[in-house]
């Protein structure tokens, strides 16, 4: 084959993996709005479904305010991820950091107990704090030094681990603690951490 008809194959060949993965991406398109929609539509018939044995039992809405707007919380999350778009677990982190403290002072108020927003709240943000900077780091080594992330990641959720413990032991008195599991637990995780760095620093070397 001359040089002309090498590039003309070249071309064609590049054509038909175009289509290829034009008719795949349209096949998972169609897979995901499927999904979304069934999510949609199971999740109105759980609301509507609760709301009329919650009516039907108690003569008013009482429970069943708690499954509707946690049902609305959970799709709030589950349907950006039903989607091929760029970025939409960013979405996600977005919604969920806007979100979360409205739905826990909601829950609080039905509930008619402060610590569900108290100490719910309290988790959550120190919790969405360590995923945003979990998610800039990974930006920055994630692809390069992946081990170097993977360390920091565990050392994070190690940190997380401890404020959460020290956090339900500040609002719940008495509470029981079993202190050998949760140093084994804490001990663990920070072993595996400095095996991480370490074999950073060997494939950096």
């Amino acid at each position: 084959m001359n040089k002309k008809e090498l590039l003309e194959l070249k071309e064609t060949i590049n054509q038909l993996l175009k289509l290829g993965e034009e008719e795949t991406s349209t096949k998972i398109n169609k897979i995901l709005k499927i999904t979304k929609y069934s999510v949609i539509l199971t999740s109105l018939i759980g609301i509507i479904t609760c709301i009329i044995c919650d009516i039907s039992m108690n003569q008013k809405i009482s429970w069943s305010l708690i499954v509707m707007i946690s049902t609305l919380f959970a799709n709030a999350l589950i349907i950006p991820i039903l989607t091929q778009k760029p970025k939409r677990i960013n979405k996600i982190k977005y919604i969920l950091s806007i979100t979360i403290i409205p739905y826990l002072l909601l829950l609080s108020i039905i509930l008619e107990n402060k610590l569900v927003f108290t100490l719910g709240s309290s988790i959550s943000i120190i919790s969405l704090a360590i995923i945003w900077i979990i998610h800039y780091i990974g930006k920055k080594y994630l692809k390069t030094r992946k081990y170097l992330f993977m360390g920091i990641t565990f050392i994070l959720l190690t940190i997380l681990k401890i404020l959460i413990h020290l956090l339900t032991c500040i609002f719940i008195e008495n509470i029981e603690q079993n202190n050998i599991v949760n140093n084994i637990e804490t001990i663990g995780i920070i072993a595996i951490s400095i095996i991480c760095f370490i074999k950073d620093f060997y494939n950096k070397k």
